[in-house]
């Protein structure tokens, strides 16, 4: 009893080793996909940043064309002040001019502000740059880090496939193993040999019956809790 509950526990422990090695597998593309995503959410942040700078860049422009319009008309107007021959006509071309310089100015004011904004986004979107670029390069490395690593965890599942299987063979009763893998394919979680202790059932930690207790002590057959399923072993 005492040498195959020893051999029981290390399939068990070998099949831990090997699902470790599975997790670590199936995380990889996990790991990938958010690596990507981090490239995509970096690169739109930069995007979003250079739209709003050409978006304002743009408003700008406007802004200097209306106010070389209204110059230029301003200017247009002035050489007619010459020509008006009635005062009243006079007064009207020259408050009309002075109303479009007026307007000239504000508009200018104003876009001297965007200009500011201007260089100042333009310096942050220079340091921007940098820093997404650096950001890229680096999640790009990860990505690489972690398909390379794909080799050698393959090669570590092999091997820990191996020694679940050498494992398997070295179990002296069959009909341990048999029971091990029923529970193994019916899905239940590790640990699937649990130890009693104290008439307690290490695996959903209830009490088992006297019975159940009894047959763990003298029977050499495998024993499972009646609660979670797992098979029971004590100490020797």
């Amino acid at each position: 009893m005492k040498d195959v509950v020893a051999q029981i526990l290390n399939l068990q422990n070998r099949d831990i080793a090997l699902l470790s090695v599975l997790r670590k597998i199936k995380a990889v593309p996990a790991d990938v996909s958010a690596f990507e995503s981090e490239i995509k959410k970096a690169q739109a942040e930069l995007d979003g940043f250079k739209s709003g700078l050409s978006a304002l860049e743009a408003s700008r422009a406007e802004m200097r064309a209306e106010r070389r319009a209204m110059e230029a008309k301003a200017e247009k107007y002035s050489g007619q002040l010459l020509g008006m021959k009635k005062r009243e006509d006079y007064d009207a071309l020259e408050a009309e001019i002075a109303k479009l310089r007026d307007a000239a100015g504000a508009i200018e004011e104003k876009e001297l502000g965007i200009l500011f904004e201007i260089d100042e986004r333009r310096e942050t979107l220079s340091k921007l740059e940098t820093d997404t670029e650096i950001a890229i390069v680096k999640l790009k490395g990860d990505i690489a880090s972690a398909q390379a690593s794909l080799a050698s965890l393959d090669a570590e599942r092999v091997s820990a496939e191996g020694a679940f299987e050498a494992a398997r063979k070295e179990v002296s009763r069959p009909e341990w193993v048999d029971a091990y893998m029923r529970l193994k394919a019916a899905g239940k979680p590790l640990p699937l040999v649990v130890r009693l202790d104290k008439g307690q059932c290490g695996g959903c930690f209830l009490k088992v019956s006297a019975d159940t207790a009894d047959r763990v002590v003298s029977s050499g057959e495998p024993v499972f809790c009646e609660h979670c399923g797992k098979i029971l072993y004590i100490d020797a």
